[in-house]
């Protein structure tokens, strides 16, 4: 998606992945563009899928199920609620075209730019085809006709459609979440929410006031931003949307916010807000990590993902072998919070940082290692190791 410089591009990127994803030789399943839509992903006739175990994302019971209807966009903004629905109207009115041609209706929607995407069953719009729309107009404008306003304000208040908006262009995003989103919808299986934990939380946190607080993040300070975080997943009997409008957010202490109602119902379309006490307990454990790294993303400064931490270590274990961590004194000389170390188990660990804070909320990680406190871009150390095994030093981006 990177390479994406228009439409046709962004189009051509998410036909690519559905193709690789469902059916990588191309045997059983192909694109093809009837009633000028960007593309319908179904099976060929001549499908071998019958006669084959294909995956359960596309073969239920026997049947072939997934019928894709794909609409892309460029540069736009899926998680204002406006954008949002204007280009579900145009499925909507795709799906009008197909019934009208007696043809099965798709069972899935994806829509997407180069930097989001959003999911849908087809049965969540396919309601909608009876209503008293005039049809006439083309689908393609179908979405933003001064007729279809009434319609779009009708959808984002009453009709409980509000999927999750994926970050395309986050590093951070596994794309199999939307994949097996897709495979749900297609085979009509409940939707199984996400749960989030400590791999997930920072991407999460990050959609979270980014799209909740669209427009006003400037406003809260860190530890207020985290707080409303975690009391919307541990305390979901005293936070809540208030009635009737639903455009501001109850807190534990009985005060009142503002917020993005439509992003907030849409994050937990897809992220669960029922946790157990031990559940509960690790959440809250990691909100003053939480802050501190907030604070200091605010202020400019660098933290590093788990998912590139993962990273590191897989190329660390294939140029020193998987024992380094048995073998070498290992010694992260800007840690922060212990990102880079705190999943992993080290024979011999020295971390600093320039903050002693970053090291007082990581207590509870890499327990057997050597913390201090460091301006290792200005101060001299000496280590001197009771081992006589090599030495490596570890230093996270952007140094």
């Amino acid at each position: 998606m990177k390479a994406a410089s228009a439409e046709k591009d962004v189009e051509t990127a998410y036909k690519s992945l559905i193709q690789k994803a469902f059916d990588p030789d191309g045997l059983d399943f192909a694109w093809s563009s009837p009633f000028n839509t960007d593309g319908v992903f179904s099976e060929l006739a001549n499908s071998s899928l019958f006669n084959l175990q294909q995956s359960p994302a596309i073969f239920y019971k026997n049947y072939a199920v997934l019928k894709l209807l794909l609409e892309t966009k460029w540069n736009k903004d899926f998680k204002l609620a406006p954008v949002k629905f204007q280009t579900l109207v145009q499925a909507i009115y795709y799906l009008k075209e197909f019934q009208g041609h007696n043809e099965q209706l798709p069972n899935v929607v994806l829509i997407g730019d180069e930097n989001e995407c959003f999911v849908v069953a087809g049965s969540q719009l396919a309601v909608y085809l009876s209503e008293k729309l005039n049809w006439s107009i083309p689908a393609s404008s179908a979405g933003t006709d001064p007729s279809n306003q009434n319609f779009v304000l009708q959808l984002i208040s009453k009709s409980g459609i509000n999927p999750y908006v994926f970050e395309v262009s986050s590093k951070e995003l596994d794309l199999n979440n939307v994949i097996n989103l897709i495979a749900c919808y297609a085979q009509g299986l409940p939707l199984v929410k996400l749960k989030i934990n400590e791999k997930n939380l920072r991407e999460t946190f990050e959609w979270f006031i980014n799209s909740v607080f669209h427009g006003s993040l400037k406003k809260y300070e860190p530890d207020t931003l985290v707080s409303i975080f975690v009391q919307s997943l541990t305390a979901s009997k005293d936070c809540y949307l208030v009635p009737p409008s639903q455009k501001e957010l109850h807190l534990i202490d009985g005060s009142v916010i503002p917020i993005d109602a439509n992003a907030y119902i849409s994050f937990f379309s897809r992220f669960e807000k029922n946790y157990s006490p031990k559940e509960k307990r690790e959440i809250t454990a990691i909100a003053d990590r939480l802050i501190e790294e907030t604070k200091r993303r605010f202020h400019g400064d660098f933290w590093t993902p788990t998912l590139w931490a993962d990273k590191a270590q897989e190329v660390l274990e294939k140029q020193f072998g998987n024992d380094y961590r048995e073998k070498f004194v290992v010694w992260d000389s800007s840690c922060g919070s212990k990102n880079l170390t705190r999943d992993y188990y080290f024979k011999e660990l020295y971390v600093s940082t320039l903050h002693q804070s970053e090291l007082d909320m990581s207590s509870a990680y890499n327990t057997n290692a050597i913390s201090f406190q460091m301006d290792f871009l200005n101060d001299d150390v000496f280590i001197n190791s009771n081992t006589q095994e090599s030495e490596l030093t570890k230093i996270p981006p952007p140094y």
